[in-house]
């Protein structure tokens, strides 16, 4: 019983840890964050090939979508934050809580994106709902190669950095 609570505990702070890491890697502002979103728009509307009306309709649903998602992110790291300062001290009963509660924020998100999706078949034809997803995977992995070639050549390094 013991040596699963130890798992259980380890697991989780192994979970919370990459979670809180990659979160504070992931952070943008000013005009970096701009530009990626002019980046993203320019992106998914050529992916999907929208046409002006189509787009007038999928972005205030897309963004909307997305506000959802940053505020239900910023509830998630404030709870892993606060999971990560206090796990050594919490009991069982609470890191199944601490759990059960990651379990119900990532349903909430599911179910958000379900309900985005339902919204985007009543606005677009069915084969730009695909293409939003393809869109979506395709975006991530550009964004994340554009991100690994910026650490790999940075444009104007630090001082001392080479």
């Amino acid at each position: 019983m013991k040596t699963n609570s130890n798992r259980i505990v380890l697991i989780v702070a192994i979970m919370v840890l990459s979670m809180v890491g990659n979160a504070q890697k992931r952070e943008l502002g000013g005009p970096q964050k701009d530009r990626v979103e002019a980046f993203k728009i320019a992106f998914f509307t050529r992916q999907m090939q929208l046409s002006p009306e189509e787009a007038q309709l999928f972005w205030p649903l897309y963004n909307h979508y997305q506000e959802s998602l940053d505020i239900q992110k910023k509830d998630r790291r404030k709870s892993l934050m606060d999971a990560n300062e206090f796990l050594d001290e919490m009991t069982d009963d609470e890191i199944n809580t601490l759990i059960d509660n990651r379990l119900r924020q990532a349903e909430l998100a599911l179910n958000e994106r379900k309900e985005f999706v339902t919204k985007l078949r009543k606005v677009l034809p069915v084969k730009k709902v695909a293409q939003y997803f393809r869109a979506e995977e395709l975006f991530k992995k550009k964004l994340m190669d554009k991100m690994n070639e910026r650490k790999q050549n940075p444009i104007n390094p630090a001082p001392g950095e080479n």
